[in-house]
């Protein structure tokens, strides 16, 4: 058992033959021979990270075949509840997308029904593990998906209270052929094949993703370092192309993680084995852990010792014969959009004549991404890194404005502790150090790589503001002494990274307000605070909000825009290295964007002066800083010693600019103390008045029919995931009750919306019995408009109104005048953003009730039929981002 009561580990499996006729999908004979390929890989004695004996035993890898909806939903929440360390879950069957979510089928599913009948990533994977008490959940969840579609995931599980990692078999938008692999033996599966109560398989069956996940879990050798989500990950993306048959479409799997998710050790090296009869517990087996910065070991009530350690950071386990020392494990944290890059480079350190002696590899390296507030956070809280993570008992997080935040911890806010820190600039570096004295006291960084500012524009923004295209293949030039009086009057709206976490984005934003917008030279405290008005007016015509954190996410924003009306964002500021590589000329955009596939160009691509390059710097935290922590052992010093000197040789120049970065030694860009970086990213937030967002959700029986509770639950999750760190939001349930007047405060006023802070448990059975149908609307918005007139915690306060219409008693007709004279107050001041679920939506004139039309006509707002989910999601993402 480990501390929460559970067990270190267990794994749920579970594999759906059947098929879908009506569907056109086909049957998968393969799928319960991929459950005993996959336990047998996990519980190999030479390289499982389950005891062998774990084969036997259905209480630690349990199976599910050909389960109905509800047999899943328990067995998942009865072996979640029961794990303590990693939980593993895998998935092989038919996958289907329905309003952007990824539903796995069970037996029984039904296509005109999925959100009662499948097994909802979103709603009943997620949130089986979000609802779980905090003390309950998992340390660490993997899941495996195996199925067409499983792409749309992409999200790693929440509710780990360290980390997650997710890994797909095929791009979001694709299909997958469900013919088998053409390989049934190999080296590593000779064990596998073997079925102990019945002889051996007569013609065994794979699907050909899984068979490759197991031969990349059996492909480790003595020497090498433990195969963790990030590596098997890097393995299987190369191979997708080569599994097409029949004629059908390519397809590439891929993977995602957060905390210490990309971390997890999936298979280890024969050589780190235990053997069969003392079975050693893997890495993240709280009780195989060691404290990392505490002299002695920290204990905590249950007498669990909690620590961060690297994976296998002693000698080999099980094996008195090895010739090779297990590798060093490294942990490099990088920004956001250096992410791949950085993962490239790692790899090919790994393989390179500097990190081998003889025929053994010294070191394995893990790369994790965390935006700039973050990082600051982490490194200030660094202490916590040594108590596992843990935050100090009591500690409370309280938000601005009022709002409250849910306190969690270091490992997943931002990741586990990093040996190095790729600083993406000199300002990053002072920003992060203000308030960590690990860095203050950190050797002298050395330089890395450098990264000019760019501008990427569709034609038509780029006609707008007077911009020469171009030539073919080419980047032009163009700079912010000649952009920001453009800018004025252009109707063309830039989107920008938010400075708060993208370096990119704060870079940026400094040359937008420097004083002299043609000035080349270091940006000091002198250089800003000019022409005002010219800045301002260039910042007016900017977003950046939370569904911006790099600049991966601002490309995909103007390139999935660039489908719809021409009233959507001209461009984007990000940076030239990621602006060639995504968008290369002549070629389809190469990003995967979670809200659509990108339009085919041409984009105009233009450097961009005056605003400060990026110039990398490699920071090594020096953690004997922190009172009472011992020294970095030796090994660790010099396996870090060796990345770094790779990192600046001669020998990495052709692996770095293949992996995307451009070498280069130039002095700082930005010459500002962390105390004027940090004024000049509290002046930027402010500059966005903050949000308050009410959600008022129609609770009637009528909700339940013609899936209007579905995108009206859409509708709310996907709005509250375009809010800002600093705005907030309050969910209330109203018509509740057989009179139609009662309510639920389901989300107090103001909860903040984050990538930690869990959604609202939104739920079917929240709503009234199907009879219950009442619904006094005007009593609902009369309440919620009363109570934000009075709020003072924010200067913009809006209204999302989700109804099925006024529905009294008696059989009166809905109150249109008083609701419109209430609609009235908002005017103005505050916005009314309605979503009306009944069939003929927004409209109004003879025999139409026309409540929803009426109210948002009277406040100034919109009005939205359930099918425009998208739309109220950007429209609250546009008030988030200052707008409107």
């Amino acid at each position: 058992m480990n501390a929460a009561g559970g067990r270190d580990r267990s794994a749920l499996l579970v594999g759906v033959e059947d098929g879908f006729p009506g569907a056109k999908l086909d049957a998968l004979p393969y799928a319960p021979h991929n459950l005993q390929l996959l336990k047998r890989q996990l519980c190999d004695p030479n390289r499982g990270i389950f005891p062998p004996a774990a084969k036997e035993r259905s209480d630690i890898v349990r199976f599910l075949e050909n389960p109905s909806r509800d047999e899943w939903r328990a067995r998942l929440e009865e072996t979640a509840r029961d794990t303590g360390g990693l939980l593993l879950l895998y998935f092989c069957g038919h996958g289907v997308v329905d309003d952007d979510d990824l539903y796995l089928l069970p037996r029984g599913a039904k296509f005109d029904d999925l959100r009662a009948t499948a097994m909802s990533w979103r709603y009943d994977v997620q949130g089986i593990l979000r609802k779980l008490p905090h003390k309950d959940r998992p340390a660490e969840v993997v899941a495996v998906l195996d199925c067409c579609w499983s792409g749309a995931a992409r999200h790693a599980p929440e509710g780990a209270r360290e980390g997650a990692y997710v890994l797909w078999s095929c791009e979001r938008n694709r299909l997958q052929p469900t013919t088998r692999h053409p390989q049934t033996t190999a080296p590593w599966l000779a064990d596998a094949t073997a079925q102990p109560d019945s002889g051996e398989l007569p013609d065994p069956q794979y699907s050909f993703f899984t068979y490759e996940l197991c031969s990349a879990m059996g492909s480790t050798q003595p020497g090498d370092p433990p195969l963790t989500m990030e590596r098997l990950r890097d393995l299987l993306v190369p191979s997708g192309p080569a599994w097409s048959t029949g004629g059908r479409a390519r397809w590439r799997p891929d993977g995602s993680g957060t905390g210490s998710g990309p971390g997890i050790v999936i298979s280890r090296a024969p050589d780190q084995a235990a053997e069969s009869s003392g079975f050693q517990p893997p890495p993240w087996s709280k009780r195989a852990r060691k404290p990392l910065l505490a002299a002695t070991a920290l204990a905590v009530a249950t007498g669990a010792v909690i620590g961060l350690v690297q994976p296998w950071d002693g000698g080999t386990a099980g094996s008195s014969s090895a010739s090779c020392p297990t590798p060093q494990e490294l942990r490099v944290a990088t920004a956001p959009e250096d992410l791949q890059p950085m993962r490239d480079l790692a790899a090919r350190f790994v393989r390179s004549e500097a990190n081998t002696s003889g025929d053994c590899r010294r070191s394995g390296v893990t790369v994790y991404a965390a935006g700039l507030d973050r990082l600051r956070e982490g490194f200030s809280r660094a202490g916590e890194w040594g108590r596992g993570g843990a935050q100090p008992a009591g500690a409370t997080a309280p938000g601005k404005g009022g709002a409250t935040q849910t306190p969690t911890s270091i490992l997943t806010d931002v990741g586990p502790q990093p040996d190095l820190w790729l600083a993406p600039s000199t300002a990053a570096l002072a920003y992060v150090s203000e308030d960590a004295a690990v860095l203050r006291e950190a050797p002298t960084p050395a330089r890395f790589a450098v990264n000019r500012m760019a501008l990427v524009v569709t034609p038509d923004a780029g006609r707008r503001l007077g911009l020469a295209e171009p030539g073919p293949g080419g980047t032009g030039r163009t700079g912010w002494a000649d952009l920001r009086p453009k800018l004025r009057g252009s109707g063309v709206r830039l989107l920008r990274p938010d400075p708060a976490q993208s370096v990119t984005g704060l870079h940026q934003a400094l040359g937008m307000h420097a004083a002299d917008p043609a000035h080349t030279g270091p940006f000091t405290e002198r250089a800003g605070d000019g022409d005002e008005d010219a800045a301002e007016q260039a910042e007016a015509a900017v977003s950046h909000v939370q569904g911006l954190p790099d600049e991966t996410a601002a490309l995909c924003a103007l390139t999935t825009a660039a489908k719809g009306p021409p009233t959507g964002p001209g461009g984007a500021l990000v940076s030239l290295d990621t602006a060639e590589r995504a968008l290369p000329a002549r070629e389809a955009p190469r990003l995967d964007c979670p809200g659509g596939t990108p339009k085919d160009g041409p984009y105009w691509r233009y450097e961009l002066v005056g605003a400060p390059a990026l110039d990398y710097r490699l920071v090594r935290p020096d953690w004997s800083a922190l009172p009472g922590a011992p020294g970095v052992p030796d090994r660790r010093e010099e396996a870090l010693q060796d990345l770094v000197d790779w990192l600046g040789s001669e020998e990495s120049r052709a692996d770095t600019a293949a992996a995307g970065f451009r070498r280069g030694s130039i002095d700082p860009t930005v010459r500002l103390p962390g105390v004027e970086v940090a004024r000049w990213i509290e002046r930027l937030r402010d500059a966005r008045q903050d949000l308050r967002l009410s959600v008022l959700f129609d609770a009637s029986g009528s909700m339940h029919e013609g899936g209007r509770f579905r995108a009206a639950r859409e509708a709310v999750l996907r709005s509250l995931e375009r809010l800002g760190p600093d705005d907030a939001y309050s969910l209330t349930l109203f018509a509740r009750g057989k009179d139609g007047r009662g309510f639920t405060q389901l989300e107090d006023r103001w909860r903040t919306v984050g990538p930690h802070a869990p959604a609202p448990a939104l739920d079917d059975g929240l709503l009234n019995d199907r009879d219950e149908r009442h619904a006094d609307l005007r009593l609902a918005l009369g309440r919620e408009v009363a109570a934000v007139t009075q709020d003072a915690s924010a200067d913009r306060h809006a209204i999302l109104l989700i109804t099925d219409g006024e529905y009294l008693p008696g059989g009166r007709k809905p109150r249109i005048a008083a609701l419109r004279e209430l609609a009235a107050r908002l005017y103005g001041d505050e916005t009314l953003i309605v979503m009306s679920l009944r069939p003929y939506g927004c409209e109004k004139g003879k025999g139409v009730p026309g409540e929803a039309a009426e109210l948002a006509q009277a406040a100034g707002g919109t009005c939205h039929p359930a099918a425009e989910v998208g739309e109220i999601a950007a429209e609250v993402g546009a008030l988030a981002g200052g707008e409107g």
